[in-house]
Parts: C-alpha cells; sequence; structure tokens
C-alpha cells in the first residue's frame, strides 16, 4: 500500500535547502537502532554550542498539517529533561520549555497552535502553510533558535 504522505516527506530530501544544511552540518537524521514507524522520525539539528540537539518529529497527516516535534533524548528515548535543553537565551527558554504539550513552543508546531488564536499576526512567517510548507521550515527555525 502507498503511504503519499511519506512519499511526500521522501521527496522533500531532495530540495536544495534541506541538502545545503545537511551538507554544512546544520541538521541531519538521527541514528537510532530502532527506527520507528512512520510518522515518527528523528532529526538533530546542531548548536552553536558545538553540540547537537535530536528531535521526535510525529508528521501525521503531513503536509496537510504541520508536523510536531519536541527535544528528544535518544540514548533513554523520552523526552528531554528540562535541565538538559538549551537555555542559552530568552528564545531557547521560550521554545524549548516543558509547558504541558510535548512539543516546541513554536507557531509553526501542529500541537503548539492550537489555542493560541493570536499566533497567524503576530508569527505570520511562522504559520504553517500546507501548499508551499515543509519539514524544512522546522528545521530552519530550529537551527535559527540553537545558533542565536
Amino acid at each position: 500500500m502507498v503511504n503519499l504522505s511519506y512519499d511526500i516527506f521522501q521527496s522533500h530530501f531532495e530540495n536544495p535547502e534541506y541538502l545545503s544544511g545537511e551538507i554544512e552540518g546544520r541538521w541531519g537524521i538521527s541514528t537510532i537502532e530502532d527506527r520507528p514507524e512512520w510518522p515518527i522520525f528523528f532529526f538533530w539539528v546542531a548548536s552553536d554550542t558545538g553540540g547537537v540537539y535530536n528531535f521526535k518529529f510525529d508528521f501525521t497527516d503531513y503536509p496537510n498539517n504541520a508536523p510536531t516535534a519536541v527535544l528528544w533524548d535518544l540514548e533513554n528515548k523520552v523526552v528531554l529533561p528540562q535541565d538538559k535543553r538549551p537555555q542559552k537565551t530568552k528564545r531557547q527558554n521560550q521554545v524549548f520549555k516543558i509547558w504541558g504539550r510535548e512539543c516546541n513552543y513554536l507557531p509553526c508546531d501542529r500541537l503548539a497552535i492550537l489555542g493560541h488564536t493570536t499566533w497567524p499576526q503576530e508569527h505570520p512567517e511562522l504559520i504553517w502553510d500546507n501548499g508551499k510548507d515543509t519539514f524544512i521550515k522546522y528545521l530552519m527555525e530550529l537551527y535559527h533558535i540553537l545558533n542565536p
């Protein structure tokens, strides 16, 4: 059976923006032993601290709906504890806080946008547009936050 959502997702790896980010070491696919089934996928994003952070993405109904993601501890297979999250800047503290939903506090996140009726007016550039956006939008935002 063909999974159109997965096929579309796979085609986005050929996007020059994704490829250049991967080649330049800004992001990539996390190496894990037990690869979960679609729509779960793991990416790492580089930080200006010299390390990387792993993110667990849920691509349910992608690209019709935005993905949702959370900082992830690959070794322990759990959400990354607050004391291990990036906290260098005010923006990092806002986005990566533990706040009740297992996701990053971003307007481009499918779970975070729920209930935030003013975000489309306040952050129009970060709102998911299913006609043109790909997961690369989310990766780029994470990279900018981790590399102020």
